[in-house]
C-alpha cells in the first residue's frame, strides 16, 4: 500500500511536471504574460532536496544566466539603453565644457585677511545662550 502510494506521488509529480511545461511551451510564446503558476512544482513533489538543488548551480552559472537575462532586457527596450549610456557621456562633456568656457584665477590666501566681518547683536547673543528665539 505504501509503494501505491509513492507510486501514485511520483506519478502525479511527473504529471505536474510535464503538464508546468507543456504551459511554457505555449505561454511563453506570447509577450507579457506570467509563466509562473499556483501549481509549480516544488522540490519536494520532484524528490529533490531543495539544498541540494541549488548547491548544485555555481555561481559563474548564475552569473552567467544574470548577464544573458540583463542582455535581453536591454535589447527589447532600446530607448532605455541609449539614455543609460548617452546620458552620463553627456554629463561628462557639459562638465567638461563648463570648465574650458570658465576663467581661473589664482588668489594668494593673504588677499582674505583684511576682510571684516559685522555680525549683528541679535544673532550672537542666541548663538551664545543657545536659544534660538
Amino acid at each position: 500500500s505504501s509503494n501505491n502510494k509513492e507510486k501514485n506521488e511520483e506519478q502525479e509529480a511527473r504529471a505536474k511536471i510535464e503538464l508546468k511545461e507543456q504551459k511554457q511551451t505555449t505561454v511563453g510564446s506570447q509577450q507579457g504574460e506570467d509563466t509562473n503558476d499556483d501549481d509549480s512544482v516544488t522540490a519536494e513533489e520532484t524528490g529533490v532536496d531543495s539544498n541540494e538543488a541549488s548547491s548544485s548551480i555555481s555561481g559563474f552559472t548564475q552569473l552567467g544566466a544574470l548577464a544573458h537575462k540583463n542582455f535581453l532586457s536591454k535589447l527589447r527596450t532600446p530607448t532605455a539603453t541609449f539614455f543609460e549610456i548617452i546620458t552620463p557621456i553627456a554629463m561628462c562633456l557639459i562638465l567638461v565644457l563648463g570648465y574650458s568656457l570658465s576663467d581661473v584665477t589664482s588668489v594668494g590666501s593673504d588677499q582674505f585677511t583684511d576682510l571684516k566681518f559685522t555680525i549683528p547683536n541679535g544673532l550672537t547673543d542666541a548663538a551664545v545662550d543657545g536659544n534660538s528665539e
